[in-house]
């Protein structure tokens, strides 16, 4: 995904066609040449990037070729993308059994009561009659 700064507002009208970018020329695959006949994903052109370093586009924009030059900036993720950097599993499953992080909330309830309306002992009992069935098709 591209975003141009807050500042320079939409580059990239709907119907434009990406034919360069950086002068190299997009293939319709979304590959560049990087030496000879070396092929890469266009994505390298833009993540290789400093940070505030320009990134020309060459368009077609109704049947007219233009050249546009902006900063690019990464967009915000809906999801965390990428693991150990903006996000930490809050459990683990192996051999169908689920670990989670014994947590001062966790130990708070107190009660057997109290953690039953959590919900932690919900997903317990569900992988557990998930885990009866399964042994039950394989007999």
């Amino acid at each position: 995904p591209l975003a141009a700064k807050k500042n320079e507002g939409i580059f990239l009208l709907k119907d434009d066609v990406i034919t360069h970018i950086d002068g190299r020329e997009l293939g319709e695959d979304y590959t560049v040449a990087l030496r000879g006949d070396e092929l890469m994903t266009a994505d390298f052109l833009i993540t290789g990037k400093r940070k505030g370093e320009a990134t020309t586009f060459t368009v077609v924009r109704d049947t007219k070729t233009i050249a546009i030059t902006t900063t690019l900036s990464p967009l915000m993720s809906n999801v965390p993308r990428d693991h150990g950097i903006d996000c930490t599993p809050e459990w683990l499953v192996i051999g169908g059994l689920l670990f989670v992080p014994l947590t001062c909330p966790l130990l708070s309830y107190g009660t057997t009561e109290g953690l039953e309306a959590s919900g932690y002992l919900a997903t317990y009992d569900y992988m557990d009659d998930e885990l009866s069935k399964f042994r039950q098709d394989e007999e």
